[in-house]
């Protein structure tokens, strides 16, 4: 597969985040998935699905926005920005009922269609300072 077939898989996830179907979101991602997010490795799809549907869980209206995305042959670049109001426990910090703005970059390699691994920096420290004050 190619750039634009994964580009394709992204925005397929995509959509499925924006309907709230975190298990077709979760499609995007092999078995083996080891992700890397700043301080936290998730190291299979399991831990990943856990985060994801903590997320979701801790969150109301969310929004993934794709930015900009670029690649070269099973590797995929995204900068993104995600929208969503604090209604429930996130990260230990309780609801705040405040929206907050995450924005990041993440570098995805793909194999057979799947992410198999995915590097990932945010700002997430600073959105988690923020909701505890």
């Amino acid at each position: 597969m190619g750039v634009k077939e994964n580009e394709a898989a992204l925005m397929r996830a995509v959509d499925a985040w924006h309907s709230g179907d975190v298990n077709s979101y979760l499609e995007l991602y092999a078995e083996g998935i080891k992700l890397h997010a700043g301080n936290y490795d998730f190291p299979n799809k399991a831990a990943v699905a856990a985060m994801y549907q903590g997320m979701f869980a801790a969150t109301s209206e969310i929004h993934l926005n794709m930015l900009e995305t670029f690649g070269q042959d099973e590797k995929l670049c995204a900068r993104y920005a995600l929208d969503a109001r604090h209604t429930g426990k996130l990260m230990g910090i309780e609801p705040t009922g405040r929206q907050f703005s995450m924005i990041g970059i993440t570098v995805m390699h793909f194999e057979g269609g799947k992410v198999v691994e995915r590097w990932d920096i945010d700002n997430s420290s600073e959105v988690f300072a923020e909701l505890r004050r």
